[in-house]
């Protein structure tokens, strides 16, 4: 992808945040954005609540762009366990 098209990417990200109040909206947008500008297979983005522990998950998307089910934390593994578990 060209420069330029990245940079369309990241000023139609930017301008979104700047006009909308919904935060799962927001980020629903950044999860399929970035996708043009770094293809991946899937993505999630989870929010932890610092007062009880909590994890959930607020965007996702697989490569088709379809929703990614809600996941149970007991199924998380990987980079995002790792984070959950160090806060790293």
């Amino acid at each position: 992808m060209a420069d330029e098209s990245r940079l369309r990417v990241l000023l139609a990200i930017n301008q979104k945040l700047g006009a909308s109040l919904d935060a799962r909206e927001d980020l629903s947008f950044i999860v399929d954005s970035v996708h043009t500008v770094i293809p991946y297979d899937s993505a999630e983005i989870y929010v932890l609540n610092q007062d009880d522990g909590s994890v959930s998950r607020v965007a996702g998307r697989n490569s088709s762009g379809l929703d990614q089910p809600e996941l149970s934390l007991e199924k998380v593994g990987g980079m995002v366990r790792k984070v959950l578990e160090t806060g790293e």
